[in-house]
């Protein structure tokens, strides 16, 4: 993929409202276009936010298409993330059976990793007993079924949670 007059590689993330374009590989752009704005991107997590900027209109090219996009620039580790908006911009089909993108009948192929070496990741579960106190119904939002025994306000509960942990 050509931003600017750089090639960069692009990871193809379907489930990202906006494309990103690494902070590092903006700084490398001969010719960069100017800052719009300031921008907060809220991740999925809900509680990271990743700082960055949109940028002026800008050459972007996928396969033999081409268009001036302004761009949202952040810190990230790939060089670039292209999600649904360009994808759709450029009217893009993901293709996963062959691995290519499909871009106004241009077949583009992706780099992709499924079918590397599987990375092992090892699930760990363990459990924890946790005491949760005096009339644990109304604390798990349960209806009662004690509400009319005289001693339910001192009943105790014993909660089992399993939590995964993975380590890799």
């Amino acid at each position: 993929m050509l931003v600017g007059d750089r090639q960069v590689r692009a990871r193809v993330d379907s489930g990202a409202d906006s494309s990103i374009l690494s902070s590092a590989v903006y700084d490398q752009l001969e010719r960069k276009p100017g800052k719009v704005r300031e921008i907060n991107m809220q991740l999925d997590d809900k509680y990271s936010v990743l700082k960055g900027f949109v940028t002026q209109p800008l050459h972007v090219q996928l396969g033999k298409e081409s268009s001036r996009e302004g761009v949202c620039v952040a810190p990230i580790s790939d060089e670039m993330l292209l999600g649904q908006d360009l994808l759709r911009n450029f009217k893009a089909l993901i293709d996963l059976h062959s691995d290519c993108l499909l871009v106004n009948g241009e077949r583009i192929p992706l780099n992709t990793t499924f079918r590397d070496k599987p990375v092992v990741a090892k699930v760990i579960m363990f459990k924890r007993t946790v005491d949760i106190g005096p009339d644990p119904d109304i604390l798990l939002g349960t209806p009662s079924l004690r509400k009319g025994h005289k001693s339910h306000r001192r009943h105790f509960a014993r909660w089992v949670s399993v939590l995964p942990a993975v380590t890799r």
